[in-house]
Formats: C-alpha cells, sequence, structure tokens
C-alpha cells in the first residue's frame, strides 16, 4: 500500500502528474533509461515553431551526479563516475498526440544544470556551467584559486526552440 501511494507522490513531485497519458508512457521507456522521476524536471514550455504551430514541451536533466545525490538524500545507493555525461531531453507532444522524447542536448563531461534563463513564445533558453574539479595550487591564495575556478568553470546558454513540431538546440 505504501508503494502505490509513494510512486504517484513522486511523480507529482517530479512535475509528471498533470499528464497521466504521460505515466502510462514512462512505462515503455527504453531499458537502461533512467525514471523520469530521477531526472531533474525543467519546466512544461508551449513552444511555438515558425509557423505559429504550438507544441506542448516538457524538458528534463539527465545528470547522473544529481541522480546519484537524490538517491543519496532518500537513504538509497546513488553512484556516479566523474567525469559524466549530462543530457537535455525533451519530451513533447506533437500535434496532441502520443509523447515522444528526443535528445536536445548533450554534454560528454563537466556541465551541469543552473536554470532557465528565458522562455518566451518560441524558445526557452538554459542556463548551463562548466564543472571541472580545480585543484588548489602551492602557494595559491584562497581567493586566487577561487578565481581560478571561477575563470575556469564558465556559465553559458542552450536554446531550445522547435523545427517542424521537433525540440532542437539552436
Amino acid at each position: 500500500m505504501v508503494t502505490v501511494v509513494a510512486v504517484p507522490l513522486i511523480l507529482a513531485v517530479a512535475g509528471i502528474g498533470t499528464y497521466p497519458d504521460l505515466l502510462e508512457w514512462e512505462r515503455d521507456l527504453p531499458v537502461g533509461t533512467q525514471s523520469l522521476a530521477d531526472w531533474e524536471f525543467v519546466g512544461t514550455f508551449r513552444l511555438k515553431d515558425g509557423n505559429g504551430k504550438t507544441t506542448i514541451v516538457r524538458l528534463y536533466v539527465e545528470d547522473p551526479a544529481a541522480i546519484a545525490a537524490r538517491k543519496s538524500r532518500r537513504g538509497e545507493i546513488g553512484m556516479y563516475i566523474y567525469p559524466h555525461p549530462v543530457d537535455v531531453v525533451a519530451i513533447y507532444r506533437p500535434d496532441g498526440g502520443k509523447w515522444k522524447m528526443t535528445n536536445v542536448y548533450s554534454a560528454s563531461r563537466c556541465v551541469v544544470y543552473v536554470g532557465v534563463k528565458e522562455r518566451i513564445a518560441d524558445r526557452v533558453v538554459l542556463e548551463m556551467r562548466k564543472d571541472y574539479k580545480v585543484r588548489r595550487e602551492h602557494g595559491e591564495s584562497a581567493d586566487e584559486y577561487f578565481e581560478r575556478g571561477r575563470r575556469i568553470n564558465t556559465r553559458f546558454e542552450i536554446i531550445i526552440s522547435l523545427s517542424d513540431g521537433i525540440p532542437i538546440k539552436k
């Protein structure tokens, strides 16, 4: 009984609960794909393409380090390797039909999701940051160390828009 209550609660917290057919779709994810409840939910957006056609797009970040941290907080075993890949995944519903999934951005290493910087009718701008581990050099002051880390781990943007109703990175 507790499991039956816990699963919908986790999915509602992840932002999935508003689309019951999406829950059904999640059961058919490819083997080896993490549950949507483990991915970081970015938001649901109604994006318009160049023809004015609107598509519902739900964005998620699949970051093994963040997934491991959430599992550890829940008392589960959470492991990942460094450097680790990061993916921005779009689940979208073209023409109100069935949900589909596409990977709109991949980084093979050392990138973290920061947040949504801008959302307008035809695009969503996500802010990302490089995440290189910076070692403190011998004789380097704390201020020099932190400044060097800020210079190395700069922020950058990715723009998600639509092309023929399919979410893409511009």
